[in-house]
């Protein structure tokens, strides 16, 4: 999936999606959330390796 494709459907900016890769910028919470939801996951299944 590249960045563009991710952010469409997440309904994110891609550059926001490169800035997270590049670590650029810090994640949020809310923005977590975004994410597990887009991939049909819990919040607390998405961090469950870290």
């Amino acid at each position: 999936m590249t960045q563009v494709e991710l952010a469409d459907y997440l309904g994110l900016r891609r550059t926001y999606i490169s800035d997270l890769e590049l670590g650029k910028r810090n994640v949020s919470l809310v923005t977590l959330q975004i994410i597990a939801r887009g991939f049909g996951l819990s919040l607390s299944r998405l961090l469950s390796k870290i």
